[in-house]
């Protein structure tokens, strides 16, 4: 396994298809050469069949895992022997999940009458496995949304494979801690409402799969879709979300491996990249305590595990860095999973020591509270090694802003950030004032209130980090 996870994940393909015409190694062969790292195949064939050839193919290959259930197409031949044998097989260490299970009332291959016990009896299997569920729903919607809440089912966790409902129903799933997946169908030209709910949607809650031999992206749309293709979808929402393919890549990978329980790497980063700049994580220390920051819930950011063990010594950040070539990137970012000026001086020294290296740009990212913790004008001292800062407002009035950013300064601190955007914009290149796009926040006041301060404004994206 990479030491980075970056490489890709097809979270949902068909190994057992009758398609690939017996003989899948030239098909896994392929994969790898296009930077495949793991597969999740799903059980296609009806009944035990399906569920033995999968369960096969795992133990042959030790970076493909399965996933067994009845699909709702199927849901006619549930017996309880099938059951029986069928909860036996995904007992097996190498199937991660159930499924795919759910309805269908497009094709109705199975009534509806017969598709929901079998429905039912898939999440219940899965909640006393312990194991998540893969999920296909078509034209039915908020059937499959009130059995999943009826069933507790968002206890097992799961991901609604091939997403084709509208981004209520996303944000819905996800709220309940689902994942969404998507195919090479956000390839296809009139695909312009999935591709709008892929870029509306958390990166942290996405997973890419091929469906294949079924769903082939563009340019190989009509024929036989294999997992290689990944690279394709991987391609087209990294375009989307204007993010690189690396970033693609180890986001969506690291969301399989939490999903399916699946190892994965979590080596707490000092330095790491995102698009094309270069983050250093100096300190997880704070002076706010914001209520909407996702450190609260998780420590992942784009893939990268930022929980550090003890702030990092200068010679420790220099090893980091000197595992990249700084020419290669845009800017260095002071940012993180802290407040970086809370080491003022060690980040002071590690600025020189990057303008020595000839970053061609170095950039704060800031609650803008330095001079407050210090008591006088730091301003100055970080504009000698610091290009630009980027300066967190985020409300428009001092009460607002202390109930989302508490901390033992209160409401004072407020006007500090104001004063220190003022200080800034004739010290540094470039100043910018950010606002968190919360639901309760007025944006617009936000942006009258920067534009007086006579900086840049940008609105950053709630549930969204990096």
């Amino acid at each position: 396994m990479s030491d980075n996870n970056e490489f890709l994940t097809d979270s949902h393909c068909h190994l057992d298809d009758e398609k690939w015409g017996g003989d899948i190694e030239p098909i896994l062969l392929r994969a790898k050469e296009a930077g495949v790292g793991r597969i999740i195949t799903v059980a296609t064939r009806q009944g035990e069949e399906g569920a033995l050839q999968t369960l096969k193919i795992c133990k042959e290959h030790d970076w493909i895992r399965g996933v067994v259930g009845i699909h709702p197409h199927d849901a006619k031949i549930m017996t309880d022997e099938i059951l029986a044998k069928l909860e036996n097989i995904a007992s097996s260490p190498e199937i991660v999940a159930v499924g795919e299970t759910g309805l269908d009332f497009h094709y109705n291959y199975s009534p509806p009458e017969k598709q929901e016990p079998a429905f039912r009896e898939m999440i219940r299997m899965a909640r006393r496995l312990g194991k998540p569920l893969v999920i296909h729903s078509r034209e039915s919607a908020t059937r499959t949304l009130e059995i999943l809440d009826e069933e507790k089912a968002w206890e097992a966790g799961g991901v609604m494979h091939c997403f084709s409902y509208d981004a209520q129903v996303a944000r819905y799933i996800i709220s309940k801690g689902f994942y969404v997946s998507f195919t090479g169908v956000i390839t296809y030209p009139q695909a312009v409402k999935t591709r709008e709910i892929l870029a509306s949607l958390p990166t942290e809650k996405i997973l890419i799969e091929t469906d294949a031999p079924y769903l082939a992206p563009v340019p190989y749309r009509g024929k036989r879709n294999e997992p290689s293709y990944v690279a394709i979808v991987a391609k087209a929402f990294a375009e989307i979300r204007k993010l690189s393919e690396r970033d693609i890549m180890r986001i969506t990978t690291t969301n399989a491996a939490r999903l399916f329980r699946l190892p994965m790497f979590l080596n707490p980063q000092v330095a790491y990249v995102i698009r094309n700049s270069l983050y250093l994580n100096i300190t997880n220390r704070c002076t706010l305590s914001c209520k909407f920051c996702p450190k609260r819930k998780d420590w992942m950011v784009k893939g990268h595990y930022l929980k550090l063990v003890g702030e990092p010594s200068f010679e420790r950040v220099m090893e980091e860095v000197q595992k990249f070539d700084l020419s290669s990137f845009k800017e260095v970012v002071f940012c993180g999973f802290g407040e970086p000026t809370l080491r003022l001086q060690f980040l002071i020294e590690i600025a020189k020591k990057l303008r020595e290296m000839s970053a061609k740009s170095i950039r704060l990212d800031t609650d803008g509270l330095a001079n407050l913790v210090y008591g006088r004008d730091v301003t100055g001292e970080i504009a000698e090694v610091i290009d630009e800062v980027s300066v967190s407002l985020n409300a428009p009035d001092a009460k607002t802003y202390n109930s989302i950013c508490p901390s033992r300064y209160g409401e004072s601190a407020y006007e500090e950030v104001k004063n220190f955007i003022l200080l800034s914009k004739e010290k540094f290149k470039r100043v910018t004032a950010t606002v968190v796009g919360m639901p309760d926040i007025d944006v617009e006041k936000c942006r009258k209130i920067v534009q007086e301060l006579g900086v840049e404004f940008r609105v950053r994206e709630y549930n969204e980090v990096g």
